[in-house]
């Protein structure tokens, strides 16, 4: 038989049900095989398998490909259907209790949605239930049944709708990874590895290793097992000779790292002793955590500088920048900012020679300039990963080859200490406002009459470090905070973070919280074009806009409650992920908590506190209309009126926590 097909697919288990529904991407057609007292479809299951060349599913690597090998062994065996079905499930719970190790040999070729989405990160985390959530999917189902019952043939056909519909989702989802696959595609060519199944993250490390390899003309393997382990870093070793600083503040900071022997990372951004950071208190935010400074920071010209191991952040707060004829505001950006201070610096982790790691950089790099130049995206992506994730990201990692605490010490510390003094050197000699610093670049609004200044400042500072900057120009900048904030290129284009993004689906964030995205359409339209936030929103068109989602972990309860007064009349337990949106008229969504250690009443609490609420997980047969009857803008204006009045109010000068301890 010849194995053609391509499909998405599920897998459901009971204990008297072995179910599994395929989705033909070419035919465009379903095809269900259930095995039960019922129906016995072994054989045709067995024959349809035979002719399938790559099977997509989410999570399918690690729980529906190994069952699909135990299926395969089991249907020439002489267990009987019911037999199957048992040793089956009972496989399944193993596999969901004990995994099935890295190292399994899949009969037929896996791609997996939930690998490829790094869902396996716990920061990324994302089930194909909030996938269908943020896919504006019709239905939005869970498990109909307990997993550990016994069905009554009369529940199969709910079990079986319930897994048509996740194929669904997993097949919608692919569509919306096609870009990413094709990637993977060309990557596995280009460095004869497979990556169908590899996160981002990964991809850039493995680029990273065969380079490193192939210079030291070494084995992958043997590379991978290389690590530098450090004792003690002496900072004043680490900290380049040619940092230096005009304020009182930074230098403050800079003596005090160069006075610090460190035996670890951990611990040296973020809820640090405060016997260690006396000489800092009297020129940072003294907010505490545990009694410790709760992050390393400095305020200077009225700015706070965060210092972290993700890079340098800061923001003046809330507030509204616009260029107009007296003044522009500019991001002064550095270019491949990590991976580029590495190579001017030779800096490198201790167990790969110096003259190696310089080597590959500049190969990368050069191959990445090529790509652009060549208009090969998929090269760039790659490269970018190996130079800008990798590199840097995989320093700090124990399980890495490029594990060097020193080496990423070296970028981190040497990396905001430069940024630093580049944001000082603009505020003291061009008289520059700072707008935000984050990770590679300073924003800044300046007159244009001190534009010369700026270049003096910037030309300077690449002379002093052999580093690139480039210009971005804004027309306007809106911001919240460091992490919400939105902005209009003098090309046009836009630049969205946090509150104000609703391009997650485009820009394949799956991961984000996509609930209630009118929220962020409305702050667009309101500081774009004006227009008031209660007029847009009642206007606005796309119910799905409205909607938001509970997410709850399996010990906790939803419930949809109606009172009169202060009397439960009714009440229901609802999903756990359940689409819902704030309205008129509806219910009181309760979350219902197990109780603390040594108590016996469970915790409540309201999900939309003083707000009334309706479910929609299931949107076939709606009447849209009467929905958006229904819904309480109220909620929604007052959630954008909470940012634009912290924005638009913020003519005051930042105060901060400054407190001698």
């Amino acid at each position: 038989m010849e194995t053609t097909r391509i499909c998405t697919y599920d897998i459901e288990t009971y204990k008297n049900l072995f179910l599994i529904v395929f989705f033909d991407l070419n035919e465009q057609k379903h095809y269900v095989f259930e095995i039960s007292k019922r129906k016995n479809d072994i054989y045709e299951l067995f024959m349809f398998l035979k002719s399938c060349s790559l099977l997509i599913g989410f999570n399918n690597v690690r729980f529906d490909s190994p069952l699909i090998n135990k299926f395969a062994k089991l249907s020439v065996s002489n267990y009987t259907p019911k037999k199957i079905v048992e040793t089956l499930y009972h496989y399944a719970q193993d596999i969901i209790k004990n995994g099935i190790g890295y190292n399994f040999n899949h009969i037929i070729p896996q791609m997996d949605l939930f690998l490829i989405n790094h869902f396996d990160n716990f920061a990324k985390s994302t089930s194909l239930k909030v996938l269908e959530f943020n896919m504006e999917m019709t239905n939005i189902q869970e498990l109909p049944f307990p997993f550990n019952r016994v069905l009554a043939d009369e529940e199969i056909p709910a079990v079986i709708d319930y897994c048509i519909n996740d194929v669904n989702a997993t097949t919608k989802f692919y569509y919306h990874n096609l870009k990413g696959i094709g990637f993977r595609k060309k990557m596995s060519k280009v460095y004869l590895s497979n990556f169908t199944n590899v996160n981002d993250v990964k991809i850039g490390e493995i680029i990273l290793l065969k380079a490193v390899a192939k210079e030291m003309n070494m084995d992958e393997f043997d590379v991978k097992k290389m690590r530098t382990i450090r004792k003690m870093m002496n900072m004043s070793e680490i900290i380049l000779d040619y940092i230096s600083f005009e304020s009182l503040e930074f230098n403050t900071l800079l003596n005090w790292w160069k006075d610090k022997i460190i035996f670890q990372t951990k611990g040296q951004f973020s809820e640090i002793p405060l016997d260690t950071v006396q000489p800092l208190l009297p020129y940072c935010n003294n907010e505490l955590k545990k009694k410790k400074l709760k992050k390393l920071n400095i305020i200077f010209d009225n700015f706070q500088f965060d210092f972290g191991t993700g890079g340098l952040h800061g923001a003046y707060g809330p507030g509204v920048w616009y260029e107009d004829e007296d003044e522009e505001v500019i991001l002064v950006d550095v270019s491949s900012y990590y991976p580029n201070l590495a190579y001017a610096n030779k800096f490198h982790p201790a167990h790969i020679p110096i003259d190696v790691f310089m080597r590959v950089i500049h190969i990368l790099y050069q191959q990445r300039m090529k790509g652009r130049d060549e208009g090969d995206e998929d090269m760039v992506k790659g490269i970018k990963l190996a130079l800008n994730g990798a590199l840097y990201g995989k320093s700090n990692s124990e399980y890495s080859f490029m594990f060097d605490p020193q080496f990423m010490m070296l970028i981190c510390v040497n990396g905001q200490l430069l940024l630093s003094m580049l944001a000082e050197q603009l505020v003291l000699k061009a008289k520059a406002k700072l707008i935000q610093v984050n990770t590679d670049g300073v924003m800044i609004k300046v007159a244009r009459k001190n534009r010369h200044l700026v270049d003096q400042v910037t030309q300077e500072w690449m002379r002093l470090t052999s580093l690139k900057l480039d210009y971005d120009h804004f027309r306007m900048i809106v911001q919240r905070d460091v992490n919400n904030y939105f902005g209009i290129y003098t090309n046009g284009k836009k630049k969205y973070k946090g509150a104000f993004d609703y391009n997650y689906a485009k820009n394949g964030e799956w991961h984000k919280n996509f609930s209630m995205l009118i929220v962020a359409k409305a702050l667009e339209a309101y500081y774009l074009t004006g227009i008031d936030p209660e007029t847009y929103i009642k206007s606005h068109g796309n119910i799905y806009d409205f909607f938001l989602k509970t997410k709850f972990d399996k010990n906790t309860q939803l419930i949809a409650r109606e009172y009169d007064g202060e009397r439960i009349v009714s009440q229901e337990v609802l999903q756990n992920i359940t689409r819902y949106y704030v309205s008129k008229e509806g219910k009181t969504f309760i979350k219902v908590m197990p109780p603390l250690k040594g108590k016996q009443d469970d915790r409540e609490s309201f999900v939309e506190s003083g707000y009334l609420t309706s479910e929609v997980n299931n949107m076939a047969d709606r009447n849209i209309s009467a929905m958006f009857n229904n819904i309480d803008y109220d909620f929604y204006i007052n959630k954008v009126k909470d940012i634009t009045e912290k924005i638009d109010n913020s003519t005051e000068l930042k105060k901060h926590n400054i407190i001698l301890i």
